[in-house]
């Protein structure tokens, strides 16, 4: 597993949230969606060209990673007033 991974996702699930005028739930549905296929896109490449193994883990935690990321998101929009997360 790399060190640091999901980190990468958790910013981009973050900033896929905070753009979006959604509900919360689907907000956290569609970065946790789009992370998995980005993630999972990223590994069958590795795996294609020889450059690294495909990892369950990295699908896993890059996913999980952007789903954090969403909800972090939520949260700054809710505390400061950035929107309706409803």
């Amino acid at each position: 597993m790399t060190p640091g991974c999901g980190t990468s996702q958790y910013i981009f699930g973050y900033f896929l949230a905070s753009g979006k005028r959604l509900r919360a739930r689907r907000r956290l549905g569609l970065a946790a969606l789009v992370g998995f296929e980005l993630s999972l896109i990223i590994e069958c490449l590795q795996l294609l060209l020889h450059v690294d193994f495909f990892e369950l883990t990295n699908l896993v935690m890059n996913t999980v990673g952007a789903f954090v990321g969403a909800g972090v998101s939520g949260v700054i929009r809710t505390v400061f007033g950035g929107g309706h997360t409803h």
